[in-house]
């Protein structure tokens, strides 16, 4: 039995004319905007061209896969690299980063201010290592702190040339850090 994907295959003409989706529709009983989702998923594959809006036809590569029996089914079009893709989702981190590389002189207050779900011991902890990384430079002077003996609050400067793009650099472990901006692994604390 041969699923929605391999029924559009089989219905869609070789290069040349095109079929319609209502066309295929009524050819394979699967709702419109079912064929239409599924031959966008061919043109991915490159073995579905889209002639005009609605109507498709068959690539020389559709048609070696239909002529060949190749069976088509949902999922990935190729082969699994074992290579983890690169999650898009920002963590507490890269909001940090982007306060650093927006104001270029912070503070852990300042950040708290901007980064809502900022905990006070993360920032610090992450200013420091990038201070021992060489990207910032902790400055002499102090922002003035809450508590009438409070030192202050130490104020952290973005060095130039530092600010190696949008995605903040990864502490991997105690000694090192990687930018994967840059795709360069650099030692904490270490020489530059």
């Amino acid at each position: 039995m041969s699923g929605p994907m391999q029924m559009v295959l089989d219905a869609l003409p070789i290069t040349g004319s095109c079929k319609t989706v209502a066309l295929i529709s009524d050819e394979t009983g699967i709702e419109k905007n079912k064929v239409s989702d599924i031959c966008c998923r061919l043109m991915v594959r490159k073995l579905v061209r889209r002639e005009r809006i609605g109507c498709y036809n068959l690539t020389s590569d559709g048609k070696q896969a239909r002529d060949a029996g190749k069976t088509i089914i949902k999922g990935p079009a190729g082969p699994r690299t074992g290579r983890v893709s690169n999650s898009s989702k920002r963590t507490t981190r890269d909001m940090i980063w982007r306060v650093i590389c927006a104001r270029e002189k912070v503070s852990v207050p300042q950040i708290q201010t901007l980064v809502n779900e900022a905990k006070a011991h993360n920032i610090r902890a992450y200013l420091s290592a990038l201070a021992q990384a060489g990207y910032l430079q902790e400055l002499k002077s102090r922002e003035r702190g809450t508590a009438l003996t409070s030192n202050g609050f130490k104020v952290y400067l973005l060095l130039p040339g530092k600010n190696t793009g949008p995605r903040a650099p990864v502490l991997k472990d105690r000694n090192t850090l990687y930018d994967r901006n840059t795709d360069e692994t650099v030692q904490v604390g270490g020489d530059q």
